[in-house]
């Protein structure tokens, strides 16, 4: 019995290396399929990551149409604006379409005769609004407040015009930008001091709510 004691102790371990290194091999191929499948995910992970953050910015923004005067049209007819498109925050969209106003017209639109009237009678036109001195309102140059169906602008800085058609002109232009947002149907625009801005009247008709 002791002489096959020893051929069997070989066998057997020889079957257990077997074992062993099958149990080794697969174990290796099955890491390497675990960590193929964990890389395919990451990379997976990342694509999705990218389509959600380009969803989110088409989403973030959204192309406005901004009225602006142009000539010859405009120049003796204040009721006459006319489109830029801008690529435009749509979180609070007010705001962003005044700031365009306070930023102005690329140089190639004003190039093609778009135009503001100035305030300062050496400069016939200008690219933005003539927004002149220190904010009121902790360096804002407007703030926006929307009650109901009534956007309420006012502007933290004095804004120089040149005459009543180019403040018709300007008012405008504004508000057809203004009435575009959803759910706007009328639009007050304030000075400073909180009066009603282009009322030469002095009554604050704007704030008539009558």
């Amino acid at each position: 019995m002791r002489k096959y004691l020893i051929p069997l102790l070989c066998v057997t371990a020889v079957i257990l290396l077997g074992v062993s290194i099958f149990l080794f091999v697969r174990n290796q191929g099955l890491s390497t399929e675990l960590a193929d499948l964990n890389q395919k995910y990451s990379q997976t992970q990342l694509e999705l990551d990218r389509l959600r953050q380009v969803l989110d910015n088409e989403q973030a923004t959204q192309e406005i149409p901004i009225y602006f005067p142009r000539k010859p049209q405009s120049v003796d007819n204040p009721e006459v604006s006319f489109a830029v498109m801008r690529n435009l925050l749509i979180e609070d969209l007010p705001q962003a379409i005044m700031e365009v106003y306070a930023t102005g017209l690329l140089d190639e639109e004003l190039a093609s005769g778009y135009y503001f009237p100035s305030g300062d009678p050496e400069i016939s036109l200008n690219k933005k609004l003539d927004l002149r001195g220190n904010s009121v309102c902790d360096g804002a140059n407007f703030t926006t407040d929307v009650t109901e169906n009534t956007l309420t602008v006012k502007f933290c800085r004095d804004l120089m015009l040149s005459g009543v058609l180019a403040d018709a002109s300007v008012q405008d232009a504004m508000k057809r930008s203004l009435l575009g947002i959803e759910g706007i149907s009328k639009v007050i625009f304030l000075n400073k001091d909180g009066n009603c801005m282009f009322d030469e009247s002095g009554l604050n008709l704007c704030l008539d709510k009558r």
